[in-house]
């Protein structure tokens, strides 16, 4: 009995010594593989220019956009965020909701459906006449908006990224 215990531990360090030894990386190195994806994991990014705003009587502005890309599974379980840019210049992108403390005080938001994307221009005027619609507040003739469609595998695999800055998503998922 002695005896098959030593050959039993003889060839667990002999079967030891062999596996952690005989593999090196001696070859030569095998050919690149084929280019990857672009890294945009199926995001979908629209630009829009509002030149125009529809209204609601004494209440708000608001204009929809239409993006195919936002679909069921999408507003279920990924992500849409809408940038809005003033500026004439180049664009800085500012996440929605916004808003813009001046009297009376004024919401840029939005709401998202399967297919599109309404803008909304809110105002608390505490009864006061309409206001001004948004180009007229921030003095330029158009606004320009960013829409994101991040589908729900890709929000999944970015935990980390502040959904509520361009620059990060646009670094995370490669984007131009």
């Amino acid at each position: 009995m002695k005896t098959n215990t030593i050959k039993t531990i003889v060839t667990g360090i002999v079967a030891g010594m062999l596996l952690f030894t005989s593999c090196g990386k001696d070859g030569p190195v095998g050919p690149q593989g084929p280019a990857g994806k672009n890294g945009a994991a199926n995001i979908t990014v629209q630009d829009f220019t509002v030149t125009t705003w529809s209204s609601i009587p004494n209440f708000d502005y608001y204009a929809d956009l239409t993006i195919p890309a936002l679909t069921q599974a999408v507003q279920d379980n990924g992500t849409v965020q809408v940038f809005m840019s003033w500026n004439s210049g180049t664009p800085i992108w500012t996440a929605l909701p916004y808003t813009f403390n001046n009297t009376p005080v004024y919401i840029m938001n939005y709401n998202t459906q399967t297919g599109f994307v309404v803008l909304q221009w809110v105002y608390n005027n505490s009864g006061g006449p309409l206001a001004n619609d948004p180009n007229t507040e921030f003095r330029v003739t158009s606004l320009q908006f960013k829409v994101v469609i991040i589908p729900p595998a890709a929000r999944l695999a970015h935990p980390n990224v502040n959904f509520h800055n361009f620059n990060e998503i646009k670094e995370a998922f490669k984007l131009k």
